[in-house]
This record gives C-alpha cells, structure tokens and sequence, in this order.
C-alpha cells in the first residue's frame, strides 16, 4: 500500500511539474510576442510570379519555400480574391522548385497547372468556395 501512495504522488508532482513547465513557456512566448520581439524564420519562402485573372479579380501567386538542410524545397500555389481579400491555399503543390511550371487562367472561373513531372505532384485541392476551379494538365 506504501509502494501504490508513493508512486501515486511521484505521478501526481510529476504531471503538475510538466503543466506548470507548460503553462510557463505559453506565458513567456506570449510576452515576447506582445513585447514586439520577432523570432527568425525557419523557412525561406520566395513568391515567384503572380498570374491574375482575366476579369482581375483575383491572382494566383506562384511560390516556394526552404526550409533547410533536412526537407526539400516545395513549390504551391495561393489563390487571392483582390475583391473581398480571401486567401485560398493549399491548392497545388510539388516536391521541386516551380521550374517550368505553368499556371494559366482559361477564364475567370477555371485555373489550369501544366508543365510539371506528374511524379512530384504532393497536393491538389479543390477550393468550392473560392469560386474558382482548378484542372491539372
């Protein structure tokens, strides 16, 4: 019964001293962040081109990001709404630099991907609300 009471509370001071550690780094980035303090970027992220519509309403921005000695660098695609200022992201994606990659408005409403190895396709997500339709090629 001793053994069961005294690993009871080693657990018990064990939890409190993990969410106290917690709570104290939430606290204290917090205060860094409201003090103005900027923290360095992990990732490069470099915008390459910016495709607008034909009607103008909306632009599709061609970038990549790196992030280091460990990952590869990974090209998307960001869709803006200029009117209303909605950002849509996570449209296309591929496992390379953006290269010969093609991104074309047909019309106001339809968003074509081309010229890019199939292979190093990562996403491709339809956005309906963005009121735009996306086609790979």
């Amino acid at each position: 019964m001793q053994y069961f009471k005294k690993t009871r509370k080693l657990l018990w001071n064990a939890g409190a001293a993990v969410f106290f550690t917690y709570v104290g780094f939430q606290c204290a980035f917090a205060a860094l962040e409201l003090a103005g303090v900027d923290f360095p970027e992990i990732c490069k992220n470099t915008e390459v081109v910016s495709v607008p519509s034909p009607d103008g309403n909306k632009v599709a921005r061609i970038g990549y990001s790196d992030c280091g000695a460990f990952t590869r660098v990974q090209t998307g695609v960001l869709l803006v709404d200029l009117r209303s200022g909605e950002e849509y992201g996570g449209i296309f994606g591929i496992d390379s630099e953006p290269g010969d990659l093609r991104v074309s408005w047909e019309s106001d409403k339809l968003l074509v991907f081309s010229n890019f190895p199939m292979e190093k396709l990562l996403w491709f997500n339809q956005k309906p609300f963005s009121g735009v339709k996306f086609r790979v090629q």
